[in-house]
């Protein structure tokens, strides 16, 4: 099924444009994509045999002209943005180009991944999560040709499964061969890396010598990441950042937040602790969260409930009071039969976690969802609803007999 499109004139676009008048069609079919130009003056013969859909227009259509024709056609198939997209960059040489700004605009670097990772890869086919210096090198050097058009960039290296004789994460053989081509993207405005929780990560100071240059808005760091900065050396501000995330927060990530000032602030404590097998923290080995940066409008937390004894607070918004305060307070168990047990465990230790009184807060627990949700909003006339860790015996005791009685109404499964 085709389907054609007609602009005659296109009254959004150049000046330029629109005083000459031109018609513009651009066809879509399952198998094929063709865009053709009509104009005021001739095609010579060697142009009408090749065909139209085999030119290039630098000439003929502004740059304005062909990033409206690009989001047109990817706003016709709203779901299917990307694939219109990547069909139309088939064109021609111009059309690629305005195309590249959309494709590439969120890019994802894949060093090494999870097993079965399923995720699309440059090169297809190649290996997700194996030490392959060779496809690296490759996947690098395409980031490289695609400079330009990248503005959101996460580079992700778990090497969950590393062999012996393979790097580690983030390895200095590999930053020495990224640095250089991270040099070349000038545009960025969102940065992300993801890296192994289980151990730290020392990046060189010449990846946070080029943030400071691009100045991102956004920072994620997904990993224990530290800054190998040289002794009696600080690191720089990076000017512009609204948005910093760290996890799993930790005592790796104290220099980074000597020196940012994000106005929006999202932490996450380590979460796999407390699981089967595991030994509880104690608060002490958590790292304690006062922010007190005056530019700080929203703070967003995440914690484990159950894998931490709380023998002091861990948070304390006290130095913050215009900040908005978002906390989920999580009770992660295996089973739904154990969800009432623990709610009424975290609910006891919940003021335990805060320095501050929880009566300025609205606590409560999320529908079908096994969080604690504690909100605090700086507006004018806000006030707290509810206090879902106050109170609720008989409610809870309903509940766990109604659990009860479910499991013990099903049939038993042999496995």
């Amino acid at each position: 099924m085709y389907l054609s499109l007609a602009f005659s004139p296109l009254h959004t676009l150049s000046a330029q444009f629109r005083s000459h008048s031109y018609f513009v069609f651009v066809v879509m079919g399952s198998e094929t994509l063709h865009a053709t130009w009509f104009t005021r003056f001739k095609v010579d013969k060697k142009t009408q045999k090749n065909g139209f859909d085999r030119l290039s227009f630098p000439a003929l259509a502004p740059p304005d002209v062909l990033l409206e024709i690009v989001n047109l056609t990817a706003n016709l198939y709203y779901f299917d943005r990307m694939a219109e997209c990547r069909r139309l960059s088939l064109v021609c040489r111009s059309l690629n180009d305005a195309c590249g700004s959309i494709i590439f605009s969120r890019y994802r670097l894949d060093i090494r991944t999870e097993p079965g990772y399923r995720r699309k890869v440059y090169p297809p086919g190649s290996p997700t999560h194996e030490w392959d210096e060779a496809t690296i090198k490759l996947r690098l050097a395409h980031l490289r040709s695609k400079a330009a058009f990248v503005r959101e960039l996460t580079i992700v290296d778990l090497a969950w499964l590393r062999a012996a004789l393979d790097p580690e994460a983030f390895s200095p053989k590999l930053m020495s061969e990224l640095i250089p081509v991270l040099r070349t993207l000038h545009s960025v405005t969102s940065f992300s890396l993801i890296g192994p929780s289980n151990t730290r990560i020392s990046l060189p100071m010449e990846l946070w010598d080029w943030l400071v240059q691009v100045s991102p808005s956004e920072l994620s760091l997904h990993g224990r990441f530290e800054i190998d900065a040289p002794a009696g050396q600080d690191l720089k501000a990076i000017g512009g950042l609204r948005k910093l995330s760290l996890d799993p927060y930790g005592i790796h990530f104290t220099p980074i937040l000597d020196v940012l000032q994000p106005s929006k602030l999202q932490v996450m404590y380590d979460d796999w602790t407390g699981v089967a097998g595991k030994k509880l923290l104690a608060s002490r080995d958590l790292l304690p969260l006062k922010p007190t940066s005056p530019k700080l409008a929203s703070v967003e937390v995440g914690i484990n409930s159950l894998a931490t004894t709380f023998d002091k607070p861990v948070l304390d918004f006290s130095s913050v009071p215009n900040a908005t305060i978002h906390v989920d307070a999580y009770f992660h168990v295996q089973l739904k039969l154990h969800i009432p047990g623990a709610w009424r465990y975290t609910k006891s230790r919940l003021q335990q976690i805060f320095a501050e009184d929880l009566s300025g807060f609205d606590v409560s627990r999320a529908t079908k969802q096994t969080v604690a949700k504690i909100y605090r909003s700086p507006g004018n006339g806000w006030t707290p609803t509810r206090q879902d860790h106050i109170g609720g015996e008989e409610k809870d005791r309903q509940e766990a007999e109604n659990m009860e009685a479910y499991y013990r109404s099903r049939p038993c499964r042999r496995f």
